[in-house]
């Protein structure tokens, strides 16, 4: 963090501030998908690859990303 604080030209603690607002946070999300979405196709043909060979865990990630498997629990 020291680093990253010096680099920007703010103190450890700003940075600190700066990171407990959503909208940091959100920025930070956002430039991740930016740095990875050229990786994306491939990402995903390595994901398909493996549930074709039955990857259970693939499998779930695929209907995952299509919406059509939502992870919710119960509380009776």
């Amino acid at each position: 963090m020291e680093e990253i604080a010096a680099k920007v030209g703010v103190s450890q603690r700003q940075l600190h501030r700066w990171r407990q607002k959503p909208e940091f946070q959100d920025a930070i999300v956002n430039k991740a998908l930016e740095n990875i979405l050229g990786e994306l196709p491939a990402v995903f043909s390595a994901n398909l690859k493996a549930a074709k060979k039955g990857n259970v865990k693939q499998i779930e990630l695929i209907y995952k990303l299509l919406g059509m498997l939502i992870d919710r629990q119960e509380v009776e």
